[in-house]
């Protein structure tokens, strides 16, 4: 026994090894690009004081710029200058947007490292040639989730509809590559003016797969895009995938109209519902304080799903509840509709000593009921022996 643990010892410390060394193989180019170039650095910050006071670089400084970009660590000692003094970082693009053919062909790393340096420029008040962008939207190829990501964000920085529209159907082929928070995250901050983008997503969203239509309606839903129609028709349709029909209802929590209230109620009315379903239904008309709606909802206050008769409880909660309306739903004696009000009153010690005497007592009655009906049982019984 102790040989075989002395082996699997020897064997995990030679797994860790390998682990470290590889790592450390595969990070070494990466090591090598951080490294700042000082003399580089020096003449960047002498010609950035030489431009503000003549309006250009000095003789030969351009041509030197270009030879030095091609190489990586060039290339950040060139950002990190130009992250210190913001102002002189469009005096450069032109020299950064010069190399990006030549990062077409170079590694992961480098070409992660040339998107990221893209994705830092403003882009709002010069857009680049169309042939630049054709050539930046070849970096999604990349299996490289960073070149990807940083690609992405100098396309939403561009704000140009047609190259995010074709950036979408690489997502949408290459689907679960690219995080749906980046997604979502990425189109909320498009440089985009007008409707054209959202108008395009919406025209094309059949086209895409259920990850990229459930990415949209979060995205529609956080921007404040009227898409009703187009979510009544997700809810109603009946093909939908079911993950894209829940983010279509709960676009209707924080929009809601006639059509959608009504089709909450109705499956607020079938009991066969899915629990996900009734729960964000009832979040849903949390808007709503009308008669029809309170109906619907108390009646899932007994629901035997904990996330259902949660929110309905909450939905009673947040429109006052009396001791009397309490008392009313402990009366059902029902023992999830009870757990519920405990976990909804839980920062109210009065009423929850209340919640928890008022059970007691319906307990104890309801005993006293079953021992009397034992009682009589037990006449009754004596009674047939007598006779």
């Amino acid at each position: 026994m102790t040989i075989i643990i002395r082996v699997y010892m020897l064997l995990c410390a030679s797994l860790l090894l390998f682990d470290i060394c590889f790592l450390l193989v595969q990070n070494r180019r990466s090591l090598v690009a951080y490294r700042i170039n000082r003399t580089l650095e020096d003449q960047i910050r002498r010609e950035i004081r030489v431009y503000r006071e003549s309006g250009a670089f000095s003789p030969g400084f351009p041509e030197t710029l270009r030879q030095a970009l091609p190489k990586t660590r060039n290339l950040l000692t060139l950002q990190g200058v130009l992250e210190e003094d913001a102002q002189a970082r469009e005096w450069f693009r032109p020299f950064v947007f010069a190399q990006l053919k030549e990062y077409t062909s170079r590694d992961d790393y480098e070409q992660a490292y040339y998107t990221y340096v893209l994705s830092t420029f403003d882009y709002r008040r010069e857009k680049p040639t169309p042939e630049f962008v054709d050539d930046l939207i070849g970096f999604l190829d990349s299996k490289s989730l960073y070149t990807f990501a940083n690609t992405m964000t100098c396309l939403y920085a561009i704000g140009l509809t047609a190259p995010l529209m074709r950036a979408m159907d690489i997502i949408n082929e290459r689907e679960g590559f690219y995080h749906k928070k980046l997604l979502v995250d990425g189109l909320l901050s498009a440089q985009v003016e007008g409707d054209d983008l959202n108008t395009s997503l919406i025209w094309k969203f059949d086209s895409y797969t259920p990850y990229i239509q459930d990415c949209l309606l979060d995205y529609f839903r956080l921007c404040g895009q009227d898409v009703s129609d187009l979510c009544m028709r997700v809810l109603t349709g009946g093909k939908a995938d079911a993950q894209v029909r829940f983010t279509a209802m709960r676009y209707f929590a924080k929009y809601p109209n006639a059509d959608a209230k009504a089709y909450f109620l109705t499956v607020l009315a079938d009991d066969n519902a899915p629990w996900i379903e009734q729960m964000l239904s009832i979040q849903a008309l949390r808007r709503y304080d009308d008669r029809e709606a309170h109906d619907a909802i108390f009646k899932k206050i007994t629901s035997p799903n904990w996330y259902v008769r949660v929110n309905a409880v909450q939905y009673l909660h947040d429109r006052g509840l009396s001791r009397e309306d309490v008392f009313d739903i402990l009366y059902q004696k029902d023992r999830y509709a009870n757990e519920s009000l405990l976990y909804q009153f839980r920062g109210d010690k009065e009423m929850t000593r209340y919640i928890v005497d008022t059970i007691q007592l319906l307990n104890m009655q309801d005993a006293t009921v079953d021992a009397s009906s034992d009682v009589d049982a037990l006449c009754n019984a004596a009674s047939g022996a007598a006779v």
